[in-house]
């Protein structure tokens, strides 16, 4: 197993696909700078804005599935009201029942990152998600974080948006440019 073969060895990277100082730099600092004395190992977090997360995206995807280089994702739109912003409506109760979107972080690899490597990075997001600090200063940026469900459902997740929203580009003949 690669944890048995003394992984991780060098530097972990993080790639945010948006620019730095934003929320979702902010959540990936945030873990990486919890796990990252569990692993051993500085997670480098680095910003590759452009192209609404591809650029990111395909650098991580085509990276070697080592276990060295993640890439933190997001969406936006939230099905029920902010804690934060009581008195702003959802987008339900203003009409629109078929337009909720959660906003949701989560944490890829490459596809053929050893499930050991996978099993150990999520074991500590796990514990760093349940931390009082880390709970409030994602309160502190607006994010109001649910317990992690995993790889697996994490997997089910992005399948389910790819449906959903490739469904409403169909529909709404939306030509690729």
């Amino acid at each position: 197993m690669a944890a048995e073969n003394g992984w991780p060895s060098k530097p972990i990277h993080l790639i945010v696909p948006f620019p730095a100082g934003g929320q979702l730099d902010v959540v990936a600092r945030l873990v990486a700078e919890r796990i990252a004395p569990a692993l051993g190992q500085p997670i480098v977090i680095e910003a590759k804005p452009g192209a609404d997360g591809n650029i990111a995206t395909e650098l991580v995807a085509k990276a070697a599935p080592d276990g060295y280089t993640w890439l933190a994702a997001s969406a936006i739109l939230a099905p029920q009201r902010h804690p934060q912003l009581p008195g702003v409506p959802t987008i339900v109760e203003e009409g629109y029942r078929d337009l909720t979107v959660a906003t949701w972080f989560g944490l890829l690899m490459p596809a053929g990152t050893p499930s050991d490597i996978v099993q150990r990075v999520n074991r500590e997001i796990m514990k760093a998600m349940k931390s009082p600090d880390v709970l409030a200063k994602y309160r502190s940026v607006g994010v109001d974080p649910v317990p992690a469900h995993g790889p697996d459902a994490f997997g089910t997740l992005l399948r389910s948006e790819i449906d959903r929203w490739g469904k409403v580009i169909r529909d709404a003949h939306v030509a690729v440019q």
